[in-house]
């Protein structure tokens, strides 16, 4: 018995020291999983004379998360410049910004995202600090400084732009713009870590900060829903006229905009909107990439309608607003999906800044030869360098070309563009070539065949100053021979310490230039041909046809319209016999110095 019972102690003796251990135990094993609060970092900036009142804004939605739990730090002002919320933004779960709103499209141009689609803050220098003194911070010092924990959430709190509207006062704009605005504004902020991107002007965020705790939805389920009674921004859904849109920004996101009929655009969201509340509260979600991105095959394509030596190292482009070669395309090749950040240099020195979205494979960034200003950058060479980053904050070593920009130049013109010399008589006779010099240069004028063998020299390598260079050609070449009728290309080319370039305009030396849509056609076929005469005709021309196997044929006058005196539509309807090959069609005329003028064109049959 004795036996027994001390084997029955040692059992419960066991027990309560197997108890014990388990107990400390899962007492540790709770104490190195419980997760930490969520941290909310809420920025407040000086908003001029409504610095107090958006203060109070931000304070509200701060005593929200903090009730829910969160850790919270404030950034208002006149605390708030960038360094404090660098330093304090790094991981947060929620990031509000309430502020003034610096977006696009807007009045305020050029686009760029060095100030726009970003935060409002206080300057640096404490001692110039003012509710009247903002440093805007845009979007490319969003993806240059700040990476949000996984999940995240932003809310942008009465921000101007960010929903789509502009400041207080201004138009209502068309949703396309609007979209555009929300989808700039939210893209910044997408590409730090946020799942989505709340943009509120007139709903309190703490709307958001509550239903993230105590509702199990989706992002675009809390944006559909209302909060208090009446319909209006105040208490979230409107449901008026709602809309759903791809970014353009940020392929794979989605947003969704609930306007207002009177007050506009004050609701949007933006990014994953299939993104749970469930989620967001999860302790254990991780960067779903480690990877950077690669760049390579990194190269500028110059436009065909740029000529330049063959000796010229690099691409030129012309960037001088007269539509020939303006921009230039610099082409690359991706691993993933990245931010590209765009960098212009001159002498080491960045005269253009912004950062495009481009997609894996094979895309480009273009360049239009503007600074950072918006104004045109001085002739010469240019360092492109362009480093990705893809959307978890992974950043790619960079890829670099060079571009040349000669921009002297420009506005080339032939008028006429179509003259007819070679019948000597006093119409059309010649056509005035014309190109606009914005600086000192050496320049010529030629007059070049299909073939592109020089016929005329008109002005050979001339020293110019600014402003108009011109030369009349009237259809003759260098030994003062008329050249044959067809289509010519006058070249002028421009030569300064930054290298050489032309460009071309064409000129037609025919009686007729025939345009149509229809080049090849069956038999049988009604086709219309509109011409046009170098020299004004007096009355109709005469236009015959000639089929391949039958006779020809001539179209009947009531099937000629006089436009004007030198403009015909022609409707001409094809013989369904014959065989297939090519149709002649010829066009003949009566100038109105009395003098005749024919030209044939080719169609196709089949």
């Amino acid at each position: 018995m004795r036996r027994r019972e001390a084997v029955r102690l040692l059992a419960v003796v066991l027990s309560v020291i197997a108890l014990v251990l388990t107990s400390s135990a899962l007492n540790w094993v709770t104490e190195a999983s419980a997760a930490s609060p969520k941290r909310a970092v809420i920025v407040a900036g000086p908003v001029h004379s409504r610095t107090a009142e958006y203060k109070a804004y931000a304070q509200a939605i701060a005593r929200a998360a903090e009730a829910q739990g969160m850790e919270v730090v404030r950034i208002f002002h006149p605390y708030a410049p960038k360094s404090r919320v660098k330093a304090h933004a790094q991981g947060a779960d929620l990031l509000v910004y309430v502020g003034h709103g610096n977006g696009w499209p807007s009045p305020y141009g050029p686009f760029q995202e060095d100030t726009k689609n970003g935060l409002g803050l206080d300057v640096q220098d404490a001692e110039n600090r003012s509710p009247s003194n903002v440093a805007y911070k845009g979007a490319n010092w969003l993806r240059d400084n700040i990476e949000l924990a996984p999940n995240a959430v932003v809310i942008l709190s009465h921000l101007s732009y960010a929903s789509g509207n502009a400041s207080s006062g201004m138009a209502i704009p068309s949703r396309s713009v609007a979209v555009e605005r929300v989808d700039n504004f939210a893209n910044g902020f997408l590409s730090i870590g946020a799942r989505a991107v709340w943009a509120l002007g007139w709903q309190p965020g703490a709307d958001i900060v509550d239903a993230l705790f105590e509702e199990d939805a989706t992002m675009d389920a809390i944006f559909q829903t209302r909060y208090r009674d009446h319909v209006n921004p105040l208490n979230g859904w409107i449901g008026d006229d709602p809309g759903h849109y791809d970014s353009v920004r940020i392929p794979g996101a989605r947003i969704h905009i609930d306007p207002d009929p009177t007050q506009g655009y004050l609701r949007a969201v933006t990014g994953d909107l299939g993104f749970t509340t469930t989620k967001w509260r999860d302790a254990t979600a991780t960067p779903a990439d480690t990877t950077a991105p690669v760049i390579s095959g990194v190269g500028a394509t110059q436009a065909a309608s740029t000529i330049v030596p063959a000796d010229t190292a690099m691409p030129v482009f012309t960037p001088n607003g007269d539509g020939l070669s303006d921009t230039i395309k610099i082409s690359m090749k991706l691993s993933e999906n990245a931010f590209v950040d765009v960098r212009i240099k001159r002498d080491g020195h960045v005269v253009r800044h912004w950062t495009s979205w481009s997609l894996k494979g094979s895309s480009a960034v273009t360049w239009n030869g503007r600074n950072n200003n918006g104004n045109n950058v001085k002739e010469g060479n240019y360092r492109v360098v362009l480093t990705p980053t893809d959307r978890a904050g992974n950043q790619g070593e960079p890829g670099a070309t060079k571009v040349k920009v000669m921009n002297s130049g420009k506005n080339l013109v032939a008028s006429p563009q179509l003259f007819f010399a070679s019948d000597g008589d006093a119409l059309a006779k010649s056509t005035a070539l014309k190109a606009t010099l914005t600086r000192k240069a050496t320049v010529s004028w030629t007059v070049r065949g299909s073939n592109g063998a020089v016929v005329r020299r008109g002005i050979s390598k001339a020293q110019r100053g600014p402003g108009l260079v011109r030369f009349r050609w009237d259809g003759t070449d260098d030994g003062g021979v008329y050249v044959p009728q067809g289509r010519y290309t006058a070249r002028f080319t421009v030569t300064r310490p930054a290298g050489t370039y032309a460009h071309e305009v064409a000129v037609r030396m025919v009686p007729f230039r025939l345009w149509t849509k229809k080049w090849t056609l069956a038999r049988g076929d009604t086709v219309t041909l509109k011409f046009t005469s170098a020299e004004p005709l007096k009355g109709k021309p005469v236009v015959t046809a000639n089929q391949p196997g039958i006779s020809k044929y001539e179209v009947p006058r009531w099937k000629i319209t006089k436009v004007s005196d030198t403009k015909f539509k022609v409707v001409l309807k094809t013989k369904d016999k014959g065989r297939a090959g090519e149709m002649k069609v010829r066009i003949e005329g009566t100038d109105t110095g009395g003098g005749t003028q024919a030209r044939v064109f080719t169609l196709k049959l089949r």
